[in-house]
């Protein structure tokens, strides 16, 4: 059985994702501009190095930390909590 978010991951804890999902439709969906689009891969989104390096600095802080974890972004009022 899966935690809720609101018991696993209470409101002080820092959340580092590994992976992003973006359902938002109404921002502007690419970077860069004057006629250029540019797009970013998120089969690797966030770099491993970095990840490591904050897991090693989350060890000297007071409150918990969580890695590995998914950051979904939607347009609400859908996927909202308490």
């Amino acid at each position: 059985m899966l935690a809720s978010a609101a018991t696993e991951l209470p409101p002080g804890d820092l959340v580092v994702p590994n992976q992003y999902i973006n359902f938002t439709k109404n921002r502007t969906g690419t970077f860069s501009g004057d006629g250029m689009v540019s797009h970013v891969s998120l089969a690797v989104p966030a770099s491993q190095e970095l990840i490591n390096e904050t897991k090693k600095i989350a060890q000297k802080v007071s409150f918990a930390c969580h890695f590995d974890k998914v950051s979904l972004v939607v347009e609400g009022p859908h996927f909202s909590t308490k």
